[in-house]
């Protein structure tokens, strides 16, 4: 850490800065008529075409299976319900009961709430709990979570539209068993077979599933109608078209697929990406006549003042309140090069035309506080730790992200 970096740093912090300043938008009612030519699209595309490189692509087949409680699963956890019920009903204690069979995050309280409101559970348990007198227990509820039992502690409370429940619960989880998962991966292993005797489309059909066929997706990219399925992308860039996958899978589905086509890595057809170069043809055309007004009219400014040059060149002059590099205060908002720009004259210079947020400024200094050396000093430590650790912590950022680019990273789980 330079002590240049923890001076500037102090400066843009203390120093109060009084400026004017003119701007000179990049995008403004009278650079409407900009054009691009057909020569300056070619070129511009011809010179930058590391901007439309299409990365190399995979299209996939696929057959999904989603993994989801049976109906015996469903079954099973509405039986469990109904035999815990039976013994509260015959005397065993709620609370006690909760504390060993319930799968919801309140069994370590015994299954009490606490201020329950609606939102925080599905629309049939509170149909089911606002039957219920105080101190009733309900039947079995099945919502998407599973089967609830509930026991009313009080009425609501409150306004209509923020009632505050209260209630003693008991979860069985409805959730796929082993067995359940063992017959799906079965399942995806049959598919598996079929479609490398009749095709897997066909397979797809004869087995009832669901076949998908998304558009061509990029390394790392999430897939159409899947979304990102890190198994399913590894294998599509890991062997070539016509290769059937083995069963793959990711928390909530099996998959089956096949490499329908891979398409290397190519510059796009100008013709696909036209209309975006010329608009950045015309973006730069706009810039560069706004930087050379600016320059104009600082020449001029610089030839006679700032006040007589905004007159000029009919802009308005304006003269922010006095203001520090580092606040947010003025339109400029927070360390705009602008600011930082002002910082290092002396009243009475101007700053060269300065790109900042879609404009051009040129800026006047016309005072600055004194720099307090006595301060900076004491100051000057914890800065220098500040800025150390923001450094510390923008380096980890580029090295984790780096680090994930170049990682070969397998998913395990489709192995289970």
């Amino acid at each position: 850490m330079s002590a240049d970096e923890v001076r500037a740093s102090y400066e843009s912090q203390n120093i109060e800065l009084t400026i004017a300043l003119v701007e000179f938008p990049v995008h403004e009612e009278e650079q409407d008529g900009i054009s691009a030519t057909e020569e300056e699209i070619k070129r511009y595309y011809d010179e930058n075409q590391d901007a439309y490189k299409q990365p190399e692509m995979a299209a996939v087949e696929v057959v999904k299976i989603d993994i989801v409680p049976s109906a015996r699963d469903r079954q099973e956890s509405q039986e469990m319900a109904s035999m815990i019920l039976d013994r509260i009903l015959a005397g065993d204690d709620f609370g006690e009961m909760a504390d060993v069979y319930s799968e919801a995050p309140t069994a370590v309280n015994k299954g009490l709430t606490g201020p329950l409101y609606k939102g925080q559970r599905e629309d049939e348990y509170f149909a089911a709990l606002e039957a219920l007198a105080p101190g009733e227990v309900s039947k079995p509820v099945e919502t998407e979570a599973g089967f609830y039992i509930l026991k009313k502690i009080d009425e609501p409370k409150g306004e209509e539209a923020s009632l505050e429940y209260s209630a003693q619960e008991i979860l069985f989880s409805l959730a796929p068993s082993r067995e359940t998962y063992d017959s799906l991966a079965t399942l995806a292993g049959e598919v598996h077979q079929r479609a490398q005797e009749i095709g897997l489309k066909a397979a797809a059909e004869e087995k009832q599933l669901e076949f998908l066929a998304p558009e061509p997706f990029a390394r790392n990219f999430p897939i159409q109608g899947l979304g990102f399925v890190p198994s399913l992308g590894d294998f599509a860039f890991a062997n070539e078209p016509d290769q059937l996958s083995r069963t793959l899978r990711d928390d909530s589905h099996y998959y089956v697929a096949r490499i329908a086509k891979r398409i290397p890595e190519s510059v796009k057809p100008l013709d696909d990406v036209r209309d975006a170069v010329e608009r950045v043809v015309i973006n730069n055309k706009m810039r560069e006549a706004a930087e050379r007004r600016a320059a104009a009219f600082r020449m001029k400014a610089s030839r006679s003042s700032m006040a007589e040059a905004a007159k000029a060149y009919e802009r308005e002059l304006e003269k922010p309140e006095p203001f520090r590099a580092a606040d947010n205060t003025t339109k400029l908002g927070r360390n705009s090069t602008v600011a930082r720009a002002a910082l290092a004259l002396e009243p009475g210079m101007l700053t060269p035309p300065i790109e900042w947020r879609g404009s051009y400024y040129v800026a006047e200094l016309l005072g600055k506080s004194e720099f307090n050396e006595e301060d900076f000093l004491a100051k000057a430590a914890e800065l220098r730790g500040r800025l150390m650790q923001q450094k510390i912590n923008e380096y980890t950022g580029y090295w984790y992200e780096k680090l994930r680019a170049e990682s070969n990273i397998e998913d395990y789980r489709q192995r289970l």
